[in-house]
């Protein structure tokens, strides 16, 4: 039996089921938040198995649980008397546990009929949730407000969690976090079995990429393929790690590659990239190297889309994640986008490189 920490209790009937659901789907999704530590939540359409015995497992999560969620929808006490009703048995239950705490929430139009109150539960019993102050949910259209400002919080203060992360709406999260990552690979592999970099190459009008090696747009993209868009008139821009530079031999020590096999690699890249601009618009072309710590590969298309690997220590390049970015001007706060971002950092490089002759 899985041990809950909170239990929804609501009148299906009414529209406690819809309210109980979209509390339970907040608060599943701040469960896995770790600084808010356990806020495992029991909704019973979600929670119950099948075939298992839902009287007796509701009755054995709610003796184990901490916090009881009363969600007080009109009509949520009219079924009571019946004495096989599962909303008072469930109250009922949660009243014998003295270690459970009640939580409730005041829905629109619901009030406490005090001569049923007296028919169903004692004064003590009455008092545990009667006259504790509830919280107010006043409209479904406030609904992410009223679970980010006063349900959430109060839930954790109640749960005995120091609330040290920072209280943010969800409206003002947006303005914080980025939405131009559109896919994450978790090695290049991956990420080659979804896009194939001969069809991007092909419908490309420019291609501006940094690497050690840049294998993909030479030894696999092939010279004819590259050779072909810089013939339709592509922009291609491409910095390699300068072959003298002393980064080479970090890198192979960090990958564990056999002193200048790095260098001799890119070496041979090169001749293909010049082997492919021979005879060709070289004003589209150029080629360049950089002596710098090689930390990012990535490739630019047509100045929109980005495909972005680290280069991690101990880790083959090609092991690396790959991340997909979209270039969106309006999505960070601070008016530069991510992807604005590393190309930045592409500019700076160059702004540094020598340029590679194109003369084979």
């Amino acid at each position: 039996m899985i041990e809950y920490k909170i239990f929804l209790c609501y009148r299906g009937t009414s529209s406690g089921g819809i309210y109980g659901d979209s509390l339970y789907k907040s608060i599943y999704m701040s469960d896995k938040n770790e600084d808010y530590g356990d806020l495992s939540c029991f909704f019973a359409p979600v929670c119950i198995k099948k075939c298992e015995n839902f009287t007796e497992t509701v009755r054995e999560v709610i003796n184990r649980a901490k916090v009881f969620v009363m969600l007080l929808t009109p009509g949520f006490f009219d079924n009571c008397l019946n004495p096989d009703d599962q909303v008072y048995f469930e109250v009922k239950t949660a009243l014998q546990n003295r270690n459970i705490k009640f939580l409730p929430i005041h829905f629109p139009d619901f009030r406490y009929d005090d001569t049923l109150m007296s028919k169903l539960f004692t004064e003590e019993e009455g008092n545990c949730f009667k006259h504790i102050n509830p919280l107010i949910f006043k409209s479904i259209y406030e609904v992410n407000d009223f679970y980010d400002k006063q349900f959430l919080p109060l839930l954790l203060e109640t749960l005995g969690i120091d609330n040290s992360v920072r209280a943010v709406s969800r409206e003002s999260q947006q303005k914080y976090l980025c939405h131009e990552m559109r896919k994450v690979f978790s090695a290049r592999h991956n990420f080659q079995k979804i896009y194939d970099m001969e069809t991007i190459v092909a419908n490309a009008d420019s291609i501006e990429c940094l690497g050690i090696s840049n294998n993909e747009l030479t030894l696999n993209l092939g010279v004819a393929n590259l050779r072909r868009a810089i013939d339709r008139g592509c922009r291609i821009t491409m910095l390699f790690l300068d072959p003298e530079s002393e980064y080479n031999a970090m890198r192979e020590a960090e990958e564990g590659q056999r002193n200048g096999n790095i260098a001799s690699n890119t070496i041979v890249t090169i001749n293909q990239a010049v082997r492919a601009c021979s005879g060709t618009h070289h004003e589209n072309v150029k080629l360049l190297k950089y002596d710098a710590i090689p930390r990012l590969n990535m490739i630019f298309v047509n100045g929109r889309v980005l495909y972005l690997q680290y280069y991690a220590p101990r880790v083959e390049g090609y092991n690396n994640p790959t991340f997909v970015i979209e270039r969106d001007a309006n999505d960070s706060s601070s008016g530069k986008s991510v992807y604005d971002f590393y190309y930045s950092c592409f500019e700076k490089l160059c702004e540094d490189a020598k340029e590679i002759s194109q003369e084979g």
